[in-house]
C-alpha cells in the first residue's frame, strides 16, 4: 500500500481521503491508500496540479488495523 505525504516543513503531513493534511494519524481519520504505486503517483500529480505544489512524495505504508491503534 502507498500514501501521499508532504515533507516540506520539519513535520511530515499525511493526506486524508477528504483532502485535508494531518500531522498525526488518528483513528477517526482515513489516510489516502493506494494498492499500486502507479495509482499513488497519478493521484500525487493530480494533487500537485490542483494545489499548485511541487513537493509531495509517495511512500509505502503498511495497513494498520484498529486493534493495533488502541
Amino acid at each position: 500500500m502507498y500514501t501521499i505525504v508532504d515533507d516540506t516543513k520539519e513535520k511530515r503531513r499525511f493526506r486524508t481521503d477528504r483532502g485535508a493534511w494531518i500531522e498525526k494519524l488518528y483513528p477517526g481519520y482515513r489516510v489516502c491508500k493506494y494498492e499500486h504505486p502507479v495509482d499513488a503517483e497519478i493521484a500525487k500529480n493530480f494533487i500537485e496540479s490542483k494545489e499548485n505544489r511541487q513537493d509531495l512524495k509517495v511512500i509505502p505504508i503498511k495497513e494498520i488495523k484498529m486493534k493495533e491503534i488502541g
